[in-house]
């Protein structure tokens, strides 16, 4: 199993990796690897591993990169493919897919974490910055005003070197699980604080549902 890594998202990774290994048999588990596998892959696949469980977080974990050294090293592992990993993870590539309220985009490279220029967006505010390849709210900030803009863009540029900027939709935040082709019951999450952002998802008592 490998999980930690190297993201912004290590610790949500070492609770999934912490959840899976409970609920995993002791016979023919192994221990999980709590770093970034350069290598490891072919090494496990010489050790006689037959699949590598995926719980790492984030990038260079849900965005292609170990997915791509399992392939190359012939590994056997869990979830998407190489291709829909890449494309699943990038909010401009993904774009469209899932189907989201209609809403004016800026998409912006910028050149480093200390040069986090762009002009605000012609469509206005509020407005939502965010890096392009990460998860759980990370890097995100909701613009209210054009005093906020720039500390929004470097903020998202420190996570990733393409930053995207979106029109603010206001909306519910509902989740339906579906396992085994079983749809469960619909749950609202409401965050304490309004947005549900990194903390509200991950710190006990930060929301409701």
């Amino acid at each position: 199993m490998f999980l930690g890594g190297v993201s912004a998202e290590r610790e949500v990774s070492l609770r999934t990796g912490a959840g899976r290994r409970r609920g995993a048999p002791a016979e023919g588990a192994r221990r999980p690897r709590d770093r970034y596998p350069r290598g490891l892959a072919g090494r496990g696949r010489d050790a006689g591993v037959d699949a590598a469980f995926i719980a790492l977080h984030g990038r260079f974990g849900e965005d292609g990169c170990i997915q791509a050294a399992c392939e190359l090293a012939r590994l056997p592992y869990t979830g998407s493919g190489v291709a829909a990993s890449a494309i699943a993870m990038s909010k401009m590539l993904g774009s469209g897919w899932p189907p989201r309220p209609a809403s004016p985009a800026l998409r912006t490279s910028v050149r480093g974490a200390g040069d986090p220029r762009g002009e605000t967006p012609a469509f206005g505010f509020p407005l939502v910055v965010k890096p392009d390849r990460e998860g759980s709210t990370v890097g995100i900030t909701i613009v209210r005003n054009a005093a906020e803009w720039e500390g929004a863009l470097a903020l998202a540029a420190r996570h990733d070197s393409r930053v995207l900027a979106e029109g603010y939709v206001a909306g519910r935040e509902i989740t339906v699980s579906i396992v085994n082709g079983r749809v469960f019951p619909a749950i609202e999450i409401v965050p304490k604080s309004g947005f549900y952002d990194y903390e509200s998802k991950y710190t006990a008592g930060r929301r409701s549902t």
